[in-house]
């Protein structure tokens, strides 16, 4: 009762704030700013067709990653979009992305919504790129879900005991898991918290302006950072994962200091077949540290494995 309670702190107002932010600010900042209603939220995303459609085009679903939101990915759609189909959606809570009242942040609750977008504004046998816990509802999705995903791109993802391992690494006080006392901390301190969280999480000091700036910008405009009731209700207990079989590789940047040192093991333990690639230079957020990287290693695991 009292967990339920907590995240209404971060949902009662959704309709309100679902209707501000389709006709305000964050409907206006880039061209291709959209919308999409479904049960349990409304999504702001992204998307990018491509500048070249010759043979097959595959769809990527990128998830934006709090408390960065959609602007920061200017680099990494104009990379891709060239030769694929590209999406970048904020979860709901975060950003710009209201959640309906009715949101629990539960597991497979929320992975069926989010599924429920990739279907509509995706298409059947999109390529997720989710990062970090996200990351484990992208292989949730995948499993339940599996004419949805052809693959599985997944940034700072490990597995389900790692990741509960780094909730609490990431949560020293305790304060985050603490039911209202969590929803109630965030909503003052949450546009505070993201510098000294950048500088934990990029390891790269010279990294850290367009990251700050993207993010002040971002909640001077109202966005919101629903962390607690993610760090509540995402993820708890026994993994209910199961094991995709759709090609699966695992991008790791090792200057995060949020995580610790990491390995192939971690991809193993999503997927056998799973794919791990180390990235000395970057951080928690490898695919904006380093998008022509990235598009690199999406290239390549295309080609590998859905051509």
């Amino acid at each position: 009762m009292l967990a339920r309670f907590a995240t209404r702190i971060d949902t009662w107002n959704g309709a309100r704030l679902a209707k501000r932010f389709k006709s305000g600010w964050p409907a206006t900042t880039r061209a291709d700013v959209h919308f999409h209603r479904t049960p349990l939220a409304q999504y702001r995303y992204r998307l990018r067709e491509p500048e070249k459609t010759s043979g097959k085009v595959h769809t990527i679903v990128f998830m934006a990653d709090a408390p960065v939101t959609l602007e920061r990915y200017d680099a990494l759609l104009d990379l891709l979009a060239i030769r694929y189909r590209v999406i970048v959606f904020e979860a709901a809570g975060m950003g710009f992305s209201a959640p309906d009242p009715s949101h629990t942040f539960a597991f497979q609750r929320t992975n069926d919504d989010v599924a429920s977008f990739v279907e509509s504004v995706g298409g059947e046998g999109s390529i997720l790129a989710f990062p970090c816990v996200a990351g484990l509802g992208a292989v949730d999705i995948a499993v339940r879900h599996p004419r949805l995903v052809s693959g599985l791109f997944l940034l700072q993802t490990a597995d389900w005991d790692t990741m509960l391992k780094w909730k609490k690494r990431n949560d020293t006080s305790g304060m985050l898991a603490r039911p209202v006392l969590g929803q109630i901390a965030m909503k003052y301190t949450g546009a505070k918290s993201a510098p000294g969280w950048f500088k934990h999480a990029l390891g790269r000091r010279d990294h850290m302006a367009p990251f700050c700036n993207c993010a002040k910008e971002a909640f001077e405009h109202g966005a919101q950072f629903a962390l607690a009731s993610t760090f509540q209700r995402y993820i708890d207990g026994p993994s209910p994962l199961g094991t995709p079989k759709q090609p699966v590789a695992v991008v790791w940047g090792e200057c995060d200091a949020s995580h610790e040192r990491a390995g192939p093991h971690i991809a193993h333990a999503l997927a056998p077949q799973a794919t791990f690639h180390a990235l000395k230079h970057v951080g928690h957020f490898p695919d904006l540290q380093d998008p022509q990287t990235i598009a690199d290693l999406l290239d390549e695991y295309i080609e590998q494995n859905l051509t």
